[in-house]
């Protein structure tokens, strides 16, 4: 069973130290993020993913510090899952930190968020790196 961490406080900073890379293949090319001087680096293709208790149905924001290395003027797309349900996928068009926002639907209870990066480019050019991940209940 995967280790679980609260999102009791609002907004929730996720400790990425934690986060797993998976051990099942991810695609046919294989799982290239390692977590680093304190951030998450894709050098290829990747997938980083935690369990998190979420103790209140209701609508979240999903804020993600990330910057990239573009190749050939294509940036990294960075997609977001719930439970296996895509949250959003945004094209991390910036070299320098910058946060991108997504925002979902989520139930009460145990629920993993997945993080995955597909659009590398031959020879490692092409980079993700994923800095601060924060999770915010909205207030109705």
């Amino acid at each position: 069973c995967p280790k679980v961490t609260g999102t009791r406080k609002n907004p929730f900073q996720v400790d990425l130290a934690k986060m797993r890379k998976p051990t099942h293949e991810i695609s046919k090319k294989g799982n290239f993020a390692s977590f680093r001087n304190g951030e998450w680096f894709f050098g290829a293709y990747g997938q980083i993913e935690t369990s998190l208790f979420f103790p209140k149905s209701g609508k979240y924001t999903v804020k993600i510090v990330a910057r990239s290395k573009p190749h050939d003027n294509v940036f990294p797309v960075m997609n977001v899952f719930v439970e296996h349900v895509k949250a959003g996928s945004v094209s991390v068009d910036s070299t320098e930190d910058k946060i991108f926002i997504f925002k979902l639907d989520v139930p009460k209870g145990v629920r993993d968020i997945v993080i995955n990066y597909f659009n590398a480019a031959l020879g490692g050019k092409r980079n993700l790196m994923i800095k601060e991940i924060q999770i915010e209940k909205q207030q109705h």
